[in-house]
């Protein structure tokens, strides 16, 4: 068992959505990288099938 939670396995998830507000947002992309100490990184991507029109700001870099 690791002394510390930074040193054993590490699951890192991020989404990315068509909107700033939680209660409105749509996942458009996800990723997943598994950490396990001693070993490569495993690294998973998945892009969702958009149910409406990715608003422009959001297509060129994100929420302002």
């Amino acid at each position: 068992m690791p002394e510390h939670w930074a040193d054993g396995p590490l699951a890192l998830l991020d989404f990315e959505t068509d909107a700033p507000e939680p209660t409105e947002a749509h996942c458009i992309t996800a990723a997943l990288i598994h950490i396990q100490p001693g070993q490569d990184p495993v690294r998973r991507s998945w892009v969702a099938r958009p149910t409406r029109p990715i608003p422009r700001s959001i297509a060129q870099g994100g929420a302002k």
